[in-house]
C-alpha cells in the first residue's frame, strides 16, 4: 500500500513547502515573461501584461489545486 506523501496529513493538505514555493512563483513568473512575449508577438492587446499574469497564475493554481497542496 502507498502512503500519502508529506503534502497529505489524514486527508487534508497541509502546508506548502518553500521548495514548492519558491518553484511555483519561478513558473508563474516565467509563464508571464513566455506568454507576455506571445500576446505582443501575435496579437495586439492593450493588457499584454496583465492578461499574461492572470493566466500564468490561473494555471499554477489550477496546478495547486489538482494536487492537495491547497484546498478549495
Amino acid at each position: 500500500m502507498v502512503s500519502p506523501g508529506p503534502e497529505i496529513v489524514e486527508g487534508f493538505a497541509s502546508r506548502t513547502s518553500v521548495r514548492a514555493i519558491v518553484l511555483l512563483v519561478a513558473a508563474a513568473v516565467l509563464g508571464t515573461v513566455v506568454l507576455t512575449w506571445v500576446l505582443t508577438s501575435f496579437t495586439d492587446p492593450t493588457t499584454q501584461l496583465a492578461d499574461a499574469s492572470t493566466i500564468s497564475m490561473s494555471l499554477v493554481g489550477q496546478y495547486m489545486l489538482d494536487r492537495p497542496w491547497i484546498e478549495n
